[in-house]
């Protein structure tokens, strides 16, 4: 088997990848290939960052789950936009130069948080979002040539669309934090 992934597509959404080892499945960039294209997903539990290329299809349907470590150390050559993806006999892949191998575990079914519809009003009723998975955003939309916009849904999680993402093939949620805590107040200094 042998297909292409978009690299901007991938190290966008590398950016949302677990580090947490007692969830070991999550760490690493899920691929879905199948007859409506490739998506690419992942999530570190608060946030999940997908991408669908529909260009990209495969007969014979294709998951597994490429490690942190396999994406973190691919560098792309000036210029080039798609890697090779390609395995024999399903045991040992090759990502670019790279072989590797799958982690072995059951990827979360990460379209359930993705909300259907986001409301006309917007209610933040409490809700903060974790600086760290707006920057994250940021840092996808730079790998994208692109800007983003959150659309907070009340408690429930916000949508993220990337603005030039041709037919909205990037996107990404963010789970709001609702837990207490403290607001900043100028120092009596300032």
């Amino acid at each position: 088997m042998k297909t292409m992934l978009r690299i901007d597509h991938l190290k966008a959404v590398f950016n949302a990848v677990s580090n947490d080892d007692h969830r070991y499945y999550l760490c690493g960039v899920y691929v879905e290939i199948n007859a409506t294209g490739t998506t690419l997903a992942a999530t570190e539990g608060h946030m999940l960052l997908a991408a669908h290329d529909k260009t990209n299809t495969l007969d014979e349907p294709v998951k597994l789950i490429i490690p942190y470590h396999v994406v973190k150390d691919f560098k792309p050559v000036r210029g080039q936009t798609m890697v090779e993806l390609s395995t024999e006999y399903n045991k040992t892949w090759r990502l670019g130069g790279t072989l590797f191998q799958p982690i072995v575990g059951t990827y979360p079914d990460w379209r359930r948080v993705v909300p259907q519809e986001t409301p006309l009003r917007i209610s933040i009723d409490g809700v903060w979002y974790d600086p760290k998975f707006q920057t994250a955003m940021t840092k996808a939309a730079k790998i994208l040539s692109d800007t983003w916009t959150i659309y907070p849904n009340g408690k429930a999680p916000a949508l993220v669309r990337f603005e030039k993402a041709e037919n909205i093939d990037v996107i990404g949620v963010i789970m709001p934090m609702t837990r207490n805590r403290e607001s900043f107040k100028k120092p009596s200094w300032a």
